[in-house]
């Protein structure tokens, strides 16, 4: 019972520091360009590809904008809608919460995974994951962008998962 308390504890831990770097980092980057909506024709005047004197005001922006964005710049349409509604619709204070959350079960099922499936994960691998997994990626990429977390650690949860 002892034990089952520790892992909670070092858990719980491990999830608000994560939310507090998450936190500390500003909008910078990917997450201003996600921002906006990418328009159908790419030219040289528009910097970076994308139209800004066009935010997202709505979720359909969002669909325009990502049906654009795969034409120009293809791919991971699920993710970069995902990014595009948290740079422009939701916010950055409900993704510091939503990854700090998807961190934590991201090392849980980690955890699982390494220990073949069985009852228990203990706190002697939730901290080496949890310093670990950082690592693994260039730590700019995953404690960065929205764009980043979204693209690297929430599609690696949902991997894992597939795998556990």
């Amino acid at each position: 019972m002892k034990i089952q308390y520790i892992n909670v504890g070092v858990y719980g831990v491990i999830i608000v520091l994560f939310y507090f770097i998450n936190s500390m980092i500003p909008i910078m980057s990917d997450d201003i360009l996600y921002s906006y909506i990418f328009p159908e024709t790419v030219s040289d005047d528009t910097p970076w590809g994308v139209d800004v004197s066009k935010p997202i005001m709505c979720f359909n922006d969002i669909i325009q904008s990502q049906y654009n964005h795969y034409f120009h710049h293809g791919g991971r349409t699920p993710v970069h809608i995902l990014v595009q509604a948290f740079s422009s619709l939701w916010g950055k204070d409900l993704y510091n919460i939503l990854t700090a959350i998807v961190f934590g079960l991201f090392v849980y099922v980690l955890g699982k995974v390494c220990n073949d499936s069985k009852k228990r994960v203990s706190y002697v691998q939730f901290i080496p994951i949890s310093i670990l997994y950082p690592l693994i990626l260039h730590p700019k990429c995953f404690y960065s962008t929205m764009a980043c977390g979204i693209n690297y650690l929430w599609s690696s949860l949902i991997c894992i998962t597939f795998w556990y």
